[in-house]
């Protein structure tokens, strides 16, 4: 269960939140875009913020909006600078505003880059 990097997409979408919980932070960094993109909601909420911390940032290239509405405040102040650089222009103002308001200056710098405010 720790290398989730050989677990086919189709098959991590089926992971219930509960097996997500249990995963490693090392174990999640393992993650694919192609299994991000198969994510739901509710799969990515139940993630502990040390998990999301662990994403690589090519996974939030592609995150749904979906995905990152369920952003929490605990979460948002996790997220690295590189994985808000990742995010493309049309799905970066889908973090919830709760969750953008705890972030750092850096992170919202970030953000604001991302959505190509800054260069």
């Amino acid at each position: 269960a720790e290398d989730v990097s050989r677990i086919a997409a189709a098959v991590f979408a089926q992971l219930t939140p509960k097996q997500l919980r249990a995963l490693s932070p090392d174990a999640i960094r393992g993650l694919s875009p192609s299994q991000m993109s198969r994510m739901k909601p509710e799969q990515f909420k139940a993630l502990n913020p040390k998990q999301v911390k662990n994403l690589k940032p090519q996974v939030f290239q592609n995150m749904s909006r979906d995905l990152l509405a369920k952003v929490t405040p605990a979460v948002a102040r996790e997220l690295t600078i590189n994985q808000l650089r990742s995010l493309s222009p049309e799905n970066v103002w889908a973090i919830p505003r709760p969750a953008y308001r705890v972030m750092t200056w850096s992170q919202q710098q970030a953000m604001k880059q991302a959505a190509g405010w800054l260069r």
